[in-house]
């Protein structure tokens, strides 16, 4: 009987940790946080919005698990799923109802997150945050490679940041205005 109940316990211990296995950091979520002003109009397009001098606010939800869709040299691109994306863009706000498409590319001089895809407004969007060199590991390349966390917060400055949208049903052209702010992440 004093067999039994060790047995019992060791059994309730070990399912009572169950989900301590289940959170390794495979399959936690990567955070990306960018807030930042849209200013100025870069290429002088329509603005239809219009979102210059405006705040901009995008939450980004990733599987840490996710690997590339494409990956070519220093250039991996992961797929954000539906729900994924919480933009605010001036008054627009929406979250994304269609996978959106998050690159990094390492450069040689500079590191970029760029990403993109349609709002609920029908619009599609490009954010671009432009990085100082190795603010993300080369952990993010490769056939294998996981979404992954910038170094520290940084700052974003126009012109190498910005937003750019446009719309062919409404014929608005695209749009690229400066970001100022800051990118950063979490897990």
């Amino acid at each position: 009987m004093h067999i039994g109940n060790g047995l019992l316990v060791s059994v309730a211990l070990a399912f009572g940790t169950c989900p301590l296995w289940a959170a390794s950091p495979d399959t936690t979520n990567l955070v990306v946080t960018v807030k930042g002003t849209l200013n100025p109009n870069l290429n002088s397009g329509p603005d239809c919005l219009p979102l210059a001098g405006s705040s901009a606010s995008l939450i980004v939800t990733v599987n840490q698990a996710e690997t590339p869709r494409k990956q070519k040299g220093r250039i991996a691109t992961y797929a954000v799923p539906a729900s994924g994306i919480q933009a605010t863009f001036g008054s627009t706000t929406f979250t994304n109802t269609v996978a959106w498409k998050m690159t990094y590319i390492l450069g040689k001089k500079a590191d970029t997150l760029a990403l993109a895809g349609t709002g609920s407004n029908g619009y599609i969007y490009t954010l671009v945050s432009s990085l100082p060199k190795d603010s993300f590991s080369k952990n993010v390349l490769g056939a294998k490679g996981h979404p992954g966390a910038l170094a520290k917060t940084d700052n974003l400055t126009e012109p190498t940041s910005y937003l750019g949208y446009a719309n062919s049903g409404t014929k608005c052209a695209v749009t690229k205005l400066g970001l100022t702010g800051t990118i950063g992440t979490t897990r």
